[in-house]
């Protein structure tokens, strides 16, 4: 992300990272989830992140249900919860990881649905657990 700089603290709970940046075409913006300090400048009035309705479901398992969020450019805003509570089903979807089955999310002005490529050229993702796809070469899990 050209211009800021996060730096992740340690951390020994179950936090998934996201940093968002709109592009200069929607927004001179950033924000972050469950980080540092991140400034913004020149901020219009968008949502870096917003759900309405957001729903996940795997078969009969309702894994995230109906999630209205909305964090504006410049905010902080952390997922915290027990396990099973959702948190890294929600990051999965607002980085286009995983399909929402109900709902609509938007992330740096981008809907997560249907500009995945989009959201992901705004987006820095961070696992908890950084894991690497043995069946891919290196350059590809880049």
């Amino acid at each position: 992300m050209s211009g800021v700089e996060i730096e992740r603290p340690s951390v020994t709970s179950d936090v998934e990272w996201l940093a968002v940046r709109a592009s200069a075409s929607v927004a001179s913006a950033s924000v972050a989830l469950a980080t540092p300090s991140v400034t913004a400048t020149n901020v219009a009035p968008i949502a870096a992140i917003r759900t309405q309705a957001l729903t996940r479901r795997f078969g009969e398992v309702l894994a995230v249900d109906r999630l209205d969020l909305e964090v504006r450019a410049g905010e902080l805003f952390g997922l915290l919860g027990p396990n099973g509570a959702g948190k890294t089903t929600t990051i999965k979807m607002l980085t286009t990881l995983l399909p929402p089955t109900g709902g609509a999310a938007s992330v740096a002005g981008a809907d997560v649905a249907h500009e995945a490529g989009l959201v992901r050229s705004r987006i820095g993702y961070i696992p908890q657990l950084i894991s690497a796809d043995g069946s891919l070469t290196g350059l590809e899990n880049l």
